[in-house]
């Protein structure tokens, strides 16, 4: 059997979504931030079709992530995680959270702190992908350690996302920013800005951490063809279920900040499409198994491109890049090739990462102290 369909410890399939969702996520950042105001208008064909495909890039992203976790996080004989995994996945969690601070830092440095306006911390405090990302991993950590088998794992994980796909609509109402400090309020609300919020977005890793359970128990050489059967069975069910739901919600005329990310219905959708779209992307696989290595690579690597591209697009707060100096200046004509460009060095980056890992054993010590350092430079120096 080849390698590439051994997928007891990892799925290439699974890596090549991550992928696609990088490169998604890159070029919508890019064409949004960069093209001229009046070009993108997604009330009209076919930028309407792009936002939506634009708004499945999270979801993809997390339903997988989700999904890869059950396979990465080894339990036991006894069904708990070993000590060593538990600090792993609890410091990436927590360097993903205070990464997603650091590429917004409101000050100079750190000593300047105190002597800010209060109003900064508002745009300092808002939830973003990597925030997100890492809250809901902590989140899941803690349920690998209550649980104790994968099956208690599944069916923890889909009543999580199904309490969040009901609540979501009435979480999106409460004005929680009246009675939580902003760090915590920005987690649930909308309001003060924050892009990814725990409801509904913490729905989509739990649905793929459900599903991974199910795909745990299949045998690898059947792994395969069960993503690519079930992707679409399921993909339906959650879109019927959903539409009606949509435009019952949608109906209320709920007053909303997005109504699309607050309606439950949508959510539904959302899911139902990435299902779609994991067994769409598992059968392009199935036909491009020789760049399986290349999947792996780039999707174990996926947010090394992500972060990547964040600092290449938006720069820091230290320094600017043409994100900032481009904001919505350049002709469509112009930023397309520029997302390419974006993409191409991300994705160059991860590579020559990955690659000086594998040849240069002290490597990983070296890039670890350089970008301690770098941080360090930039926060204290």
């Amino acid at each position: 059997m080849n390698k590439n369909n051994n997928i007891s410890d990892r799925l290439p399939a699974l890596d090549l979504a991550r992928c696609i969702a990088m490169l998604m996520m890159i070029q919508g950042h890019t064409i949004f931030e960069m093209t001229v105001v009046g070009t993108v208008n997604v009330n009209v064909f076919p930028w309407y079709v792009w936002e939506f495909l634009r708004g499945l890039t999270a979801p993809l992203f997390l339903i997988v992530s989700g999904l890869v976790n059950v396979f990465a996080n080894k339990r036991s004989s006894e069904g708990s995680l070993p000590k060593k995994t538990v600090i792993r996945r609890f410091r990436t969690a927590v360097m993903l959270l205070l990464l997603g601070y650091f590429l917004v830092f409101p000050a100079d440095k750190v000593f300047h702190l105190a002597f800010i306006h209060s109003s900064v911390w508002v745009p300092f405090l808002q939830v973003n992908v990597l925030q997100l990302i890492g809250s809901s991993l902590l989140l899941l950590l803690a349920i690998f350690l209550l649980t104790r088998t994968d099956k208690a794992l599944g069916i923890t994980a889909f009543v999580i996302a199904i309490i969040i796909t009901v609540l979501n609509p009435i979480v999106h109402q409460i004005k929680w920013f009246t009675f939580l400090p902003e760090y915590l309020a920005a987690y649930l609300s909308m309001e003060h800005g924050s892009i990814f919020t725990i409801f509904p977005f913490t729905g989509f890793l739990f649905y793929g951490v459900a599903l991974g359970t199910i795909l745990k128990k299949i045998p690898p050489e059947k792994r395969i063809f069960f993503l690519k059967k079930w992707g679409l069975i399921l993909g339906f069910i959650f879109i019927s279920v959903g539409i009606p739901i949509n435009y019952y919600i949608h109906g209320l005329n709920l007053n909303f900040v997005d109504q699309l990310k607050a309606n439950s219905g949508m959510m539904l959708i959302r899911t139902g499409c990435v299902f779609i779209a994991i067994s769409l992307i598992t059968m392009l696989y199935t036909v491009t198994t020789r760049l399986g290595k290349f999947y792996t690579l780039f999707g174990k690597r996926a947010l090394f491109i992500y972060i990547t591209h964040l600092i290449v697009l938006y720069g820091l707060p230290w320094f600017n890049s043409f994100g900032q100096v481009y904001h919505q200046k350049l002709p469509l004509y112009a930023t397309i090739p520029i997302a390419f460009l974006i993409q191409i060095v991300s994705l160059g980056a991860a590579y020559y990462y990955e690659k000086s890992l594998k040849s240069y054993p002290g490597s990983k010590m070296f890039y670890r102290y350089a970008f301690s350092a770098i941080i360090i430079f930039l926060l204290f120096v």
